[in-house]
């Protein structure tokens, strides 16, 4: 396995969506069609002691198995030591993945595991070059990262969900290939039901949210407004449909709407209903739809187009509540 590092101009604050991990490049490995990319969360690299903990995420580019793989590693400074707390692979269907751990120690192999053993311990160096890369491009409005690539990294930008890493990794690095189309194995009145609840629920809690801003008007008692505040958390957490973002987007309940700006930047579109300020987040991509031809060519002969919208409902400046909604498969 080798590392393979190409000189880009990504710029520094770059953000693919919200409520995300921050990552870095640390190592590539393999040769078309069967490379690999790993990124290390940055956050996940903490602490001082002996034992290191880091969460590391692979991109396939074989579209026969997984497309990721999210690695929970710990490392022992002391004696080069490493095991994986847990391991879960996801696939380019639905919810599918699995999942499986390696709890006992064992020596550093050779390959990426080494170079994340280095990440996490010797982060010094990088840490160093990160704040350096920041402050040029802040003051040179470029977005070069000649301090990382001397310490074997790049950064990645923040993203929330292996898609979206996925995503990236074909749009910068893996730039002379077509990333593989993800599937759904949902029947269509199952999309459709999915949707309806969705609605369903964006009515209800619009109509809720609406009530509780005039009663609150009325309302003298600071507790009891906080009280009866945290029930009706309590039924939009228990009412709101399932997607694969709810864990990670439940960590904005409670933020300012000025911290989710001033991460995210302006909202696709605002509105106010009966008093509750509502933030849509749109995002959407393009995926070619490809058809091998009688002599053999490759012929596109349609194109998906896929979209994700995060609605942010605000009551007195902070996050109260979400929705997501939207037709890509990564959902």
């Amino acid at each position: 396995m080798r590392m393979i590092f190409r000189s880009l101009g990504l710029v520094m604050a770059l953000s693919i969506a919200s409520f995300s991990e921050e990552y870095m490049l640390i190592w590539q490995s393999g040769e078309k069609p069967n490379r690999c990319a790993f990124y290390a969360d940055i956050k996940s690299a903490s602490g001082q002691a002996d034992v290191r903990p880091l969460t590391v995420l692979e991109i396939y580019e074989n579209p026969d198995g997984p497309f990721a793989s999210e690695f929970v590693c710990e490392f022992r400074a002391s004696d080069k030591q490493c095991r994986l707390v847990k391991g879960t692979d996801f696939f380019p269907d639905d919810d599918r993945k699995r999942e499986y751990a390696h709890p006992s120690w064992q020596d550093l192999p050779n390959n990426w595991q080494r170079r994340a053993f280095e990440f996490a311990t010797w982060d010094q160096p990088w840490r160093m070059a990160f704040e350096s890369d920041k402050r040029n491009a802040k003051l040179t409005g470029r977005g070069e990262q000649s301090a990382l690539a001397s310490q074997n990294c790049l950064y990645a930008g923040q993203h929330w969900w292996p898609s979206s890493l996925d995503r990236f990794t074909y749009k910068y690095f893996w730039t002379d290939t077509q990333r593989p189309a993800f599937t759904s194995s949902k029947p269509k009145e199952v999309l459709e039901r999915e949707r309806a609840e969705l609605l369903a629920y964006l009515e209800w809690a619009s109509r809720t949210l609406g009530g509780f801003v005039e009663t609150g008007k009325a309302q003298v008692k600071q507790m009891d407004r906080q009280r009866e505040l945290e029930e009706l958390k309590a039924q939009c957490a228990q009412r709101r449909p399932y997607t694969r973002l709810n864990g990670t987007l439940q960590s904005w309940v409670g933020v300012s709407e000025q911290a989710l700006v001033a991460q995210e930047g302006p909202p696709s579109s605002f509105k106010i209903d009966k008093g509750v300020r509502c933030l849509t987040y749109s995002s959407s991509r393009s995926q070619d739809l490809m058809q091998v031809q009688g002599n053999g060519s490759i012929q596109k002969i349609g194109q998906y187009d896929y979209n994700i919208d995060v609605t942010y409902f605000v009551l007195d400046g902070m996050i109260f509540d979400f929705a997501v909604c939207g037709n890509d498969p990564s959902l």
